[in-house]
């Protein structure tokens, strides 16, 4: 877990989705070494926790972009979420993603500024400030 001094969220570092705590962090800025796939086609699992956002590996994206599957489901329950570029962080590591380059955010991440080719600890740090 990281602390900016001054944030007003926490950044939470898991290096797989499955860790996130339900309860512990509603709120904060997740960054999960995991996959952006929406593992078993189920929208609930997009996220175990209601955090401000979220960050993923897009897994080199896939066919018909299954590796973006959570953005989406996360947008809709107004989470903003990101995938980093498969080429610049490593998939199952959370410090990785938090280093990457942004290759998809959704209508929530971009309103609260995020856009691809962002490296993503700009805008994770800033989320997490409260900055946006």
């Amino acid at each position: 877990m990281l602390r900016p001094s001054g944030a007003q969220r926490a950044i939470v570092l898991v290096d797989s989705a499955s860790l996130v705590d339900r309860l512990e962090d509603r709120g904060a800025v997740i960054v999960t070494g995991s996959h952006g796939g929406l593992a078993g086609g189920d929208k609930r699992m997009a996220l175990r926790a209601d955090g401000f956002a979220a960050a993923f590996n897009d897994g080199g994206v896939g066919i018909d972009r299954a590796g973006l599957g959570r953005l989406a489901p996360l947008d809709a329950r107004g989470i903003a979420a990101v995938s980093v570029d498969a080429m610049t962080a490593r998939i199952g590591e959370a410090r990785s993603t938090f280093e990457g380059v942004i290759s998809e955010a959704n209508e929530t991440a971009r309103r609260h500024g995020a856009r691809e080719r962002m490296l993503a600890k700009d805008v994770l740090m800033a989320w997490a400030m409260g900055s946006h």
